[in-house]
């Protein structure tokens, strides 16, 4: 009897040795713990128990994106003016910005400036000029996809060569005759050809940048006959008016 009791006491001694023990590891097993970033569920265990941590969401904020409202550049500038000849002209002037095309206004003074041609691009050619007109011009651009319009250019204006004369009076002295052009817009000399004969045979030119001409070392008492015209040189090609005609005779 005393021998089990012995050999009961033994076994008890050994198993409150070894719970410790176990225990101990149990308690030291490290926990298997998620990088939190990696949006993965952490574990960790406490006491035979485990707990689910889901690692906190990163929030990634993106601007709002702004929208730019655009608009038809409201100034047209640079507007310019060429002859191209004695009866035509090109306009030029900077882009506006955003503008689909253009309207050229127009007048040739015999009436209020009105519209004339719609273009596409920013400059226009016009051919169909009259003789001593003078012609202003406007430009205004347009976005019809918009809806808008830009404000009126500036003015630009030009005189256009007359095709005639209006008049010649004359100073009549023994050896000379001084001729007075009435001035003709644009020109830059008058030619006067003279002769004594009406054909112009034998006949003599003389120029001058001014409109008033004399005409020296003449024959007294003698017929002459003139005929005078202004000329305008444009893209390096000479025009000229008709020719004003007349007859005058010398004193004594």
């Amino acid at each position: 009897m005393k021998s089990r009791l012995l050999s009961l006491l033994v076994i008890a001694v050994m198993i409150l040795g070894v719970l410790p023990i176990v225990s101990g590891v149990a308690d030291t097993t490290d926990p298997y713990v998620d990088d939190p970033f990696d949006d993965k569920p952490t574990t960790s265990s406490q006491g035979g128990t485990t707990t689910v941590t889901k690692a906190p969401s990163v929030t990634t904020t993106t601007a709002p994106k702004t929208t730019e409202k655009k608009s038809i550049g409201k100034k047209i500038s640079g507007l310019k003016l060429r002859m191209t000849s004695v009866n035509s002209l090109k306009l030029t002037w900077n882009q506006t910005e955003n503008a689909e095309y253009y309207n050229v206004y127009r007048t040739d003074g015999s009436k209020a400036i009105g519209f004339y041609k719609k273009v596409t691009s920013n400059s226009f050619v016009d051919k169909s000029l009259k003789r001593g007109k003078t012609y202003s011009y406007q430009i205004k651009a347009f976005s019809k996809t918009l809806n808008q319009s830009s404000d009126f250019s500036s003015k630009v204006k030009a005189d256009i060569f007359p095709d005639k004369i209006s008049s010649v009076s004359a100073k009549v002295k023994a050896t000379s005759i001084a001729l007075t052009v009435k001035k003709v817009k644009g020109a830059q000399k008058y030619e006067v050809v003279y002769s004594t004969n009406k054909n112009f045979k034998n006949k003599k030119t003389k120029t001058s940048k001014s409109n008033k001409i004399t005409v020296k070392k003449l024959k007294k008492n003698t017929k002459y006959f003139f005929k005078i015209r202004a000329v305008k040189k444009v893209a390096n090609k000479n025009y000229y008016t008709k020719y004003f005609k007349l007859n005058k005779k010398t004193k004594k």
